[in-house]
């Protein structure tokens, strides 16, 4: 759009931004709002015209103003073949309405045929105002279309990433417009796209659909495990290289995904993926500069979340690893870390054969009670209380007793809840109540 040749709409906004009261604001936006009534029943007006006066109506409605007219006019933006008018239509439909106007009903053949592969910045612009503003009615009527754009192998990458998170949106306003028969396969098959892109855009629907119906998802395990595996090797090339890291966006999310899967049988995939997180657990370490920290940081601990959820279903060769990482972050000078360190380790500590491991960090997972962040201090309270066992209970039921009198009046009612727990399942005798 040509905002700045738009003289009546700059002279009209810098207007308002004069009035020196809200009655003097309020009096120039109702003759506006006459003269723009008075413009629109007129038959002769061009789509120039009706693109200004629908930009004062949007900019009316973000002050505060409802705005009653202008609706239809809206609908005809949308179906021009200009696209300074179909842009701005397109625009003020997701600034005056919501999913559940009566006017998107209208526009449903419109933003069909803009859908088309005829022109690719129509479809652009009709996933874009799918994505923000779908609902119910859409879902049902163009979910189908925007399948098309992604799986075709004519669409270009830029049109393939909207029609994913397009696609997303409308699934998750109405989960059965996409067909469970042979979609899943075919997103498998699509998760191999070389372009790192189109792949993050189509991990963001996977994470979705997964995270509703795992089962049904079970095909796109080795396509994950391939797609993760290829970044964290380096054996994709591309230019999404963030501080060394390749798309570690795309890293999180493929390992969330996995996360919804149970382990599978096949062998030679399990050791591929137990060889990714191996990696990653052994190249994070703490560098001087922060995105960089930021970002490895991220992958790994979804990286240790995937291997806890490993765990949990009977494979537990990273606990170790996972466990000896946790623990470099218990003594350092970055809280996020410290406090990121002690809440995996107190998830891992619940494992079966984990605890072992932990129990020798007592004395440092001790120090964050002393910590001057209370957050840090609630999870090195759940620590110890996890780490406690028979073996163990009267030194940490003794050290959270010394440490009451000094404890924090938001921490001294769960800290005396755990006491009276840990004591009432461990005392050896009536000594401990007194």
């Amino acid at each position: 759009t040509k905002m700045s040749t738009m003289r009546g709409l700059n002279n009209f906004i810098t207007e308002i931004r004069n009035c020196s009261t809200k009655e003097q604001e309020q009096k120039r936006v109702e003759s506006e709002l006459a003269k723009i009534r008075e413009k629109f029943s007129d038959k002769n007006i061009d789509g120039y015209g009706v693109k200004k006066y629908v930009w004062k109506l949007m900019y009316m409605y973000m002050i505060g103003y409802d705005i009653e007219i202008g609706h239809m006019e809206v609908l005809k933006l949308i179906s021009s073949t200009r696209y300074s008018e179909k842009s701005a239509g397109y625009i003020a439909a997701q600034v005056l309405w919501t999913e559940n106007s009566e006017f998107l009903r209208l526009l449903v053949q419109s933003v069909k045929k803009d859908l088309s592969p005829v022109n690719e910045v129509n479809q652009c612009l009709a996933l874009s105002f799918i994505a923000n503003i779908g609902g119910q009615d859409f879902a049902e009527s163009l979910a189908g279309d925007v399948q098309k754009i992604l799986l075709s192998r004519d669409s270009r990458s830029f049109v393939r990433k909207k029609s994913a998170l397009c696609l997303l949106r409308l699934f998750r306003k109405s989960p059965e417009c996409i067909p469970l028969e042979d979609f899943p396969q075919r997103l498998a098959n699509v998760l191999a796209d070389t372009d790192l892109g189109v792949c993050l855009s189509l991990s963001s629907l996977a994470l979705g659909l997964v995270s509703h119906s795992p089962t049904n998802y079970l095909c796109i395990f080795p396509a994950v495990v391939s797609k993760l595996n290829a970044l964290v090797m380096h054996r994709d090339k591309s230019p999404y290289n963030y501080y060394s890291t390749l798309c570690p966006w795309l890293q999180m999310k493929l390992l969330r995904m996995l996360q919804y899967f149970p382990p599978t049988q096949d062998r030679v995939l399990m050791k591929r993926l137990n060889d990714t997180l191996t990696h990653i657990l052994e190249k994070t370490v703490l560098t001087p500069n922060v995105n960089k920290n930021n970002a490895d940081h991220g992958v790994l601990f979804e990286a240790i979340n995937l291997i806890i959820h490993l765990s949990h279903n009977e494979s537990r060769e990273l606990q170790t690893r996972a466990i000896n990482q946790l623990s470099t972050f218990l003594g350092i000078k970055e809280p996020n870390l410290r406090y990121l360190g002690l809440e995996h380790m107190t998830r891992l500590a619940v494992l079966p054969g984990a605890l072992a491991q932990i129990k020798p960090l007592q004395d440092s997972v001790q120090k964050a009670l002393d910590d001057a962040d209370i957050s840090i201090r609630k999870r090195g309270l759940d620590l110890l209380y996890v780490m406690c066992q028979k073996n163990n209970a009267k030194d940490i039921v003794g050290i959270l007793l010394k440490y009451l009198p000094s404890s924090t009046l938001d921490m001294r009612e769960e800290l005396v809840l755990k006491i009276a727990i840990l004591a009432e399942k461990y005392a050896t005798d009536f000594n401990w109540y007194i």
